[in-house]
């Protein structure tokens, strides 16, 4: 991958975590808080970075009553991107 597409990934998934922020406002921590727990027991179970926990919970949540997979895309995104900060202080 050329820098050039790291910076742009890294931008779209920046900002996909700032619109989950705004679309939840005052209520993102109780919003994120489910989310968050997906990305931290699938990085426990299979030994995983939290981005790549994402399309893994995809997988298993297709076809389960979770609304549409564009929202869950975003709100996994946003838990993938607390959990990084978090754990780079």
């Amino acid at each position: 991958m050329t820098p050039d597409r790291t910076a742009e990934l890294a931008a779209t998934i920046a900002a996909t975590a700032e619109t989950a922020r705004r679309l939840a406002g005052a209520r993102y921590e109780t919003t994120i808080l489910p989310w968050r727990d997906l990305i931290e027991a699938t990085m426990a179970v299979h030994g995983c970075e939290p981005l790549m926990a994402i399309p893994m919970l995809l997988t298993r949540l297709a076809g389960r009553e979770i609304g549409s997979v564009a929202d869950a895309k975003i709100w996994l995104t946003a838990a993938a991107v607390d959990v990084m900060e978090a754990r780079n202080g």
